[in-house]
């Protein structure tokens, strides 16, 4: 792994020469986000695919987690060892790691029914044929495809999923809203798209 001395280099004893690494095996260290440590489990199966190895898909289990979270990343680790014969892989590398975890039931949305105006989350909620009201929500786990929503709507309440219809009502949200309550009526929000 590194060479401390040349040929003809005086050396004393307790100095380092050489570091030697045994890398036919190696450790993939996995980050675990916060909500998925409790999921992860010794023995469960990981595929790991390199982007220095493109096309090749590494097969292993999960050999160790780590007990600390890290405070500033909020992830913890979870060590998987690869076979290695050909040297291939080498240390430093980064890469994507998939875990096979028990299904649990959630509550989710389509990803693009979440919005984020910097300061909360929302969801656009059906309160009738045309008429949508934004609810702020706290989310859990996130997928490129869904969200987790942990509160603000509950199963069986439609959301308004189509980004387009999204754009659209968020750009009138504030007009429409200062109309309804000059009438003194409520804050739904009059859609011109149905795409629910």
């Amino acid at each position: 792994m590194s060479r401390e001395v040349l040929e003809g280099h005086k050396v004393e004893s307790g100095t380092t020469l050489l570091t030697i690494g045994d890398l036919s095996k190696i450790w993939v260290l996995v980050d675990l986000y916060e909500f998925d440590v409790s999921r992860v489990r010794v023995g469960q199966e990981v595929e790991i695919e390199l982007p220095a190895l493109a096309g090749e898909v590494f097969r292993s289990r999960i050999d160790y987690v780590y007990p600390l979270m890290d405070q500033r990343t909020r992830t913890t680790k979870a060590r998987v060892v690869i076979p290695n014969p050909e040297g291939r892989i080498q240390p430093g590398m980064f890469g994507e790691a998939r875990i096979e975890v028990e299904p649990r039931d959630a509550l989710v949305v389509p990803f693009d029914a979440l919005l984020d105006n910097g300061t909360e989350q929302y969801v656009f909620v059906v309160t009738g044929p045309g008429h949508f009201v934004p609810k702020p929500v706290r989310v859990g786990a996130t997928t490129p495809e869904h969200v987790e929503i942990l509160a603000g709507v509950s199963q069986g309440q439609e959301v308004v999923t189509s980004a387009s219809f999204l754009l659209d009502s968020e750009s009138r949200m504030l007009g429409t809203a200062a109309r309804e309550v000059g009438k003194g009526g409520g804050s739904d929000l009059e859609g011109g798209h149905g795409g629910h």
